[in-house]
């Protein structure tokens, strides 16, 4: 690679690819504009010989965090730091470059060329995940990160973090749920860049519908984020960011994948220009999985693990006019998947009813979803300070299932638009505005009924229509000072009120090295009990809904503190963060109050008609140490106190490990030849929901460790990697209460605190096309 004017170095073999620091989030990137900062474009020649800008190219100064990337014409601006004045310019189907910058420079212009012909070698950090330098604490787990463990789905992606707990959600159906700050996955938003993404339908198995090899990165951010992405996400925002044709560089890439357990994976990308100027770039995305054997390791007569037969697609189209005044991006996806699970006899082609009455309990899901989103930005009057952002989504689900002798089936259709205007102004152009309007709508319908077509719950349809207006403003004053208050108006049809959403976030950085973020905010979400809860379904539990349910209502606030300090083997970091929920109005979901119903009704509503409490307290401590070069620590601790009152008893929550502790682990050779990790994770005992049978064997007394191991060899062409997960095989003994008696008043397979299955191997291999 050759640098007009500069001297080049190079640290990694030709075929490198490493995604640090990306979080682009087009229409309201946050830039810190002051007199000390270093602004420029990064171009490349095409195959055409015809200068393009590189989006997504990412700029850091040496051992350092700081760091920022280009945009969508190429263009950056990144503050200067004191300790070093080497940049590092870093892209994936480039290696990475060192750029000597002088102390008065101002302005940098960086091309690439596709010798790829280097003189020296520059040491560059191989981070997993960071924390952004943006004023929402916000943790970035990267495409290294990911790539540290085989990270099939999302649901896997956080094993080297406890800001998000990952725990099976029943011992039958395979789903596993999530949660941040001790509060239900229901209550973080998960975006596909900046679109609303895995909700309704999808919250019970939509982190499997994420496959690994799709993302570069997901960006965790604690607490109320901002209005600009509407008015939920209570306990956080998870954002997810696709694999890109305008910025990857894999002509294709093949991962497949198998396990101890019967289970196997192929996934297929590919991007390819369709133009010779590459103003139109495309890419596919394809993914397969299948659970195909069946297992029963504890011999309870139930499957472990369910049989799970899954395609998913995804196309996406970018795309930006000559003149660059306009660009856009259009993904549409589709997904079938087939799940079956229950007793080891259970046959879904056999008649129902037959199986019923010889006591065999089973389960089959049939889903089919679809996707269409387009994103769309104009610049205003040909200025790069100016523009107006645009977002349409449309998503289609369907679900057929059986849940033992019951039957539930659910359609969902749903809409979603935002028009933004963001702008930057005064003489630094360190204000800047964001404005616009979103509207939400969704058709949502249920049927719970038994084989012989009684009604378990009224039929019920819904169409909720959600309009919006909203407004942020955004302030800094050099580098070391940020405020951005925000507030949004929406109107529920359906329920008929007005949800007004005040947020605000502060960053103090006294140095360049330490950091302090302060964030207060409101949020809402309407609830939906069954769909949120199908785990419960794998249960005799009656649902009994005691009155009308209204939207929850929540406040949050936090503060966080980072410290980054030098090492000779490179940059570390200290963080520790503490977060406060407090609902005005919740949805219970009352396990405690019989052992044999599912008791529905609001925090404040008519179960005893008084004031009711709902809180947690959250508390995360996080060291990240480079002890030598290209060998990692992670250290984490985080502490949960949820409480929620429940007939009338302000109690811990059920299903909540108030403790948990990380140890992450990783080494890599010179040149990633060979990579190490591993990763142990400790989770204290929880209470136990109210159960008909108070058996000891059935409730945990100690707690448990789960430990994660993968090495990766590195070839020329592809990677091989080999790995296990719970090798030190804890696993719950008893996972299903009454598991001989199915369809018995005590059955009950949702209460789970523990892995279900032992220590799991695993292979596979990546190839990579540039």
């Amino acid at each position: 690679m050759k640098i007009q004017n500069i001297k080049s170095k190079i640290q990694n073999s030709k075929f490198k690819i490493q995604i640090i620091l990306l979080f682009l989030i087009p229409h309201f990137s946050f830039l810190i504009s002051s007199a000390q900062q270093l602004s420029g474009r990064v171009t490349e020649f095409s195959e055409e010989g015809v200068e393009t800008p590189i989006p997504g190219a990412i700029l850091q100064w040496l051992n350092s965090p700081v760091g920022t990337v280009s945009d969508i014409n190429g263009d950056y601006t990144l503050e200067k730091v004191n300790t070093t004045n080497i940049l590092v310019v870093k892209y994936a189907s480039y290696d990475n470059d060192t750029i000597t910058v002088k102390k008065e420079q101002k302005e940098l212009n960086i091309i690439l060329s596709s010798s790829r012909t280097l003189a020296a070698v520059s040491v560059v950090a191989r981070e997993g995940s960071f924390i952004s330098i943006k004023p929402i604490f916000t943790q970035i787990i990267t495409g290294e990160g990911l790539r540290r463990a085989a990270c099939c789905n999302l649901s896997e992606s956080f094993e080297s973090t406890i800001a998000v707990d990952v725990e099976y959600a029943d011992a039958v159906s395979g789903a596993k749920q999530i949660s941040m700050l001790g509060l239900a996955g229901v209550y973080t938003q998960i975006l596909l860049e900046n679109v609303p993404y895995i909700r309704l339908l999808a919250n019970q198995f939509g982190l499997g519908y994420v496959p690994g090899t799709w993302m570069d990165m997901i960006s965790i951010s604690k607490g109320t984020s901002s209005v600009t992405n509407g008015y939920e996400g209570i306990t956080g925002q998870i954002q997810l960011d696709y694999k890109k044709p305008e910025t990857n560089r894999e002509k294709m890439f093949i991962n497949a994948y198998g396990n101890s357990m019967g289970k196997g994976e192929l996934n297929f990308n590919s991007r390819f220009n369709m133009d010779k100027k590459g103003l139109v770039s495309s890419m596919f995305l394809l993914h397969g999985e299948g659970q195909f054997a069946k297992i029963d390791h504890n011999k309870d007569g139930f499957m472990d693990v369910p049989l799970n037969y899954q395609f998913n697609g995804m196309y996406r189209l970018d795309y930006m006019s000559p003149s660059r005044i306009f660009e856009g991006r259009t993904m549409i996806g589709y997904l079938f998947e087939d799940r079956i699970g229950g007793m080891m006899s259970f046959n879904p082609k056999k008649d129902i009813k037959k199986q019923i009455t010889d006591s065999i309990w089973g389960l089959r899901m049939k889903t089919h979803k679809l996707d269409a989103i387009t994103k769309n930005g104009f610049m205003i009057n040909n200025s790069e300070f100016q523009s107006i952002g645009t977002i349409l989504s449309f998503n289609y689900q369907k679900d057929l299932s059986q849940f033992g002798a019951r039957l539930y089936n659910a359609t969902q259709f749903s809409g979603y638009s935002n028009v933004i205007y963001s702008g930057k102004f005064g003489t630094l152009k360190n204000h800047k505005i964001g404005a616009g309007a979103s509207f939400q709508i969704d058709h949502v319908s249920e049927l719970l009924t038994n084989p012989w077509n009684e009604m378990l719950y009224a039929p019920k349809t819904r169409i909720e229509a959600v309009p919006g207006v909203f407004a942020e403003y955004a302030y800094s004053i050099e580098d070391k000072f940020i405020i951005m208050p925000g507030v949004r108006v929406d109107y529920n049809f359906h329920y008929k009120q007005l949800f007004w959403t005040p947020r605000l976030h502060l960053k103090w950085q006294p140095t360049h090295e330490t950091s302090v973020r302060l964030s207060a905010g409101k949020g809402y979400r309407t609830s939906n009990p069954i769909i949120e809860n199908l785990s419960l379904l794998v249960s005799n539990r009656e649902f009994v809904f005691n009155e009308s349910l209204v939207p929850e209502e929540a406040w949050n606030t936090g503060i966080s503190f980072v410290q980054n300090f030098n090492l000779p083997s490179g940059k570390s970091s200290f963080s520790v963060d503490y977060y406060y929920t407090h609902f005005m109005n919740q949805t219970i979901i009352d396990l405690d109050n019989d052992p044999h119903k599912v008791m529905i009704y609001n925090l404040n509503g008519e179960l005893n008609g008084t004031k009711n409490l709902s809180y947690s307290h959250s508390v995360q401590a996080e060291f990240i140490l480079m002890p030598f070069k290209r060998f990692e620590i992670t250290l984490a601790y985080r502490f949960n106190d949820v409480r929620i009152t429940q007939n009338g008893k302000l109690q811990q929550k059920a299903m909540i490990s108030p403790h948990k502790a990380l140890v992450n682990l990783n080494y890599a050779l010179p040149y990633d030849k060979w990579k190490f990790n591993v990763t142990f994770q400790y989770n204290s005992p929880m209470r136990l929901p109210n159960m008909s049978i108070n058996s000891d064997k059935y409730r945990p007394k100690y707690g448990w460790v789960m430990m994660n191991a993968q090495i990766t060899k590195k070839f020329r062409l592809w990677e091989l990697y080999v790995g296990g997960e719970n090798l030190l095989n804890f696993k719950q003994k008893n996972p299903i209460i009454s598991a001989d008696q199915p369809f018995g008043d005590s059955f009950d397979a949702s209460v789970i605190y523990m892995p279900v299955t032992g220590i799991m191997g695993y292979v596979g291999v990546r190839v990579t096309l540039k």
